[in-house]
């Protein structure tokens, strides 16, 4: 299993490298919409503007899916993933309730809170668990 995952690790990068360009383009045309704004194109950060409260699950979500893909956690354990997986999205349905539940406007710091959390959240209890293949002496 470890020689599999050795033999991964160039495929493992390329898709971080994806990944991150694929969050880039979506800086730049997100910039390049706020520069068209006044023609009422709108962007991804006036949504996020007007309804930052809504979307405090996105928020939650996009910082685990980071941390799952970015500084995944590697356990020996021979375990199923699913526990975590399920933790993690009851979580985000809770936040989906309770953004449509609050009424007031959540600062940025808040929203910050919430991505970082997310992220720790996804590394703690969603780990990436895989059978050691040395014998034990």
């Amino acid at each position: 299993m470890k020689a599999y995952l050795q033999s991964k690790v160039k495929i493992i990068r390329i898709a971080k490298i994806v990944v991150a360009s694929l969050l880039g383009v979506m800086v730049v045309i997100d910039i390049v919409l706020v520069a068209l704004e006044k023609e009422g194109f709108p962007s991804f950060s006036w949504v996020v503007r007007d309804h930052r409260t809504q979307l405090i699950w996105l928020t939650f979500l996009f910082g685990g899916l980071v941390a799952k893909v970015f500084y995944n956690r590697r356990v020996n354990l021979k375990e199923s993933e699913a526990s975590g997986f399920l933790t993690f999205f009851v979580m985000i349905g809770l936040l989906f309730i309770l953004g449509h539940l609050i009424e007031t406007k959540i600062s940025t710091l808040n929203e910050l809170i919430i991505l970082l959390s997310g992220g720790l959240l996804a590394y703690r209890v969603w780990p990436q668990y895989y059978q050691d293949t040395k014998p034990n002496n």
